[in-house]
């Protein structure tokens, strides 16, 4: 159904750099950068009241719940057709948090004859250097863009909003999510990508740059 683009499936906890080293990954290789987070808010943006995907959008976000995996396979499997057949590949930041995720994802990659050119990294970092990155960041109340500690303003580069830290950025708050979202919490999908011989672990402790590097050797 398309010419042969690498799909790239990034995983980590909070704070792992997915983001970060998603977009690195596009620009370097003009690949599309697909957050489930950028669907999530572009769907809420649009405001269409009578669509079944704003509506459960809408309601998980007034609750503090994950959206239903539903929504995130609809939302995720659309972008990548699309973006297949206009970029040179895909990166997938944030997608995949259960063995169930994973599976359908695979369904579907095999369904468009896609599932040869999926790789999966998971990048990992210790609890410490996750608190001590997470608790450093700051947040841009109106474009939601998020700053390193390296950041010496208060002030948003992207639209001139205000920096802030987000409450869930707090050391508590990250000790609690590394144990829900930590390489522990996601063994069981790391798992499941091992043994279809996709998966690799990057240490990914390390500057920027180095991570970068890292994987770009991994996908070589």
């Amino acid at each position: 159904m398309y010419h042969a683009k690498p799909i790239v499936i990034l995983m980590g906890p909070p704070g792992s750099g997915k983001g970060t080293q998603a977009k690195h990954l596009a620009a370097l290789y003009k690949w599309k950068h697909l957050s489930t987070g950028d669907l999530l808010r572009a769907l809420l943006q649009a405001k269409n009241p009578d669509l079944e995907e704003f509506k459960e959008a809408q309601n998980s976000t007034a609750e503090g719940r994950l959206s239903a995996d539903w929504l995130i396979f609809r939302l995720a499997f659309r972008a990548i057709k699309k973006a297949l057949e206009t970029h040179g590949g895909v990166v997938l930041d944030g997608a995949i948090r259960n063995v169930s995720q994973a599976a359908e994802f695979e369904k579907f990659f095999r369904e468009e004859q896609l599932w040869e050119q999926v790789r999966a990294l998971y990048l990992d970092v210790n609890e410490e250097e996750l608190i001590r990155r997470i608790s450093s960041r700051r947040v841009c109340e109106s474009c939601a863009a998020i700053y390193p500690e390296r950041v010496n303003s208060d002030i948003c580069p992207a639209c001139g909003g205000k920096l802030i830290q987000r409450v869930d950025d707090s050391p508590e708050v990250v000790r609690a999510r590394f144990i829900t979202q930590g390489i522990s919490a996601q063994q069981p999908v790391i798992d499941f990508f091992t043994q279809k011989n996709i998966l690799r672990i990057i240490e990914a402790d390390a500057l920027e740059d180095v991570v970068f590097r890292r994987i770009q050797e991994a996908l070589e």
